[in-house]
């Protein structure tokens, strides 16, 4: 699922230039290949070996893509909008990047309009919309199959066996990492629990499935 997470609200109504930003599914790289590779076993058995092992034939789908836009929110504006954290660093974390911590908290600090002793705090964030990636997805669809002709169901008469592994190596497709939050009212560098950790999944863990069709 390549949607991203993108806010579809503004954080200032009356600025909408200053939440331009890239689609929800803008994917910077994607490779998607497909093959089909008739099995060499057996071709020239005859008989039982031919029917039950001869004539197989593998398949498959590779994907490999970069992770969707994100944004992060934080603090409270009672704008009825969401609200976004001051940026003042990167943020972004490169190849340093674990799921338990995906991106830099510390390059953002508070917006909020409720701590009567910290009245600074309470403006528009100036971090922007969509501004991280969150993790790609590498996956591999396989699947293997064999047919057999039954004549008496006329000319494209078969009978097919397929089975199919979904995410075959069982490579987990992590999602969107969790989002900012504060310890105590004090806090305006972003110091909750689990701040920036991944604790999803955007896609299943392998999958296995098996069926029979007809073709008639």
């Amino acid at each position: 699922d390549p949607a991203g997470d993108v806010q579809s609200t503004y954080q200032n109504p009356r600025d909408r230039r200053n939440d331009r930003t890239r689609y929800g599914f803008d994917i910077t790289h994607n490779a998607v290949a497909n093959f089909v590779y008739d099995l060499p076993f057996f071709r020239g058995a005859t008989g039982f070996t031919k029917a039950v092992l001869g004539g197989w034939q593998a398949s498959g789908i590779v994907i490999l893509r970069t992770g969707t836009p994100f944004t992060l929110t934080g603090g409270t504006l009672n704008t009825d909008s969401a609200s976004r954290p001051d940026r003042v660093g990167d943020g972004r974390l490169g190849d340093a990047a674990t799921r338990k911590l995906w991106y830099d908290p510390t390059a953002f600090r508070r917006t909020d309009c409720n701590i009567p002793s910290q009245p600074q705090l309470c403006h528009y964030g100036s971090a922007g919309n969509g501004i991280l990636n969150s993790p790609g997805s590498q996956s591999l669809d396989a699947a293997i199959g064999k047919n057999w002709k039954i004549p008496q169901l006329g000319e494209q008469g078969r009978l097919q066996f397929r089975g199919e592994a979904f995410n075959a190596f069982n490579t987990p497709q992590f999602g969107v990492p969790n989002g900012l939050s504060y310890a105590g009212l004090d806090s305006l560098v972003p110091d909750g629990v689990r701040v920036g950790e991944i604790r999803s999944l955007r896609n299943s863990m392998r999958i296995f499935q098996i069926g029979l069709k007809v073709y008639f």
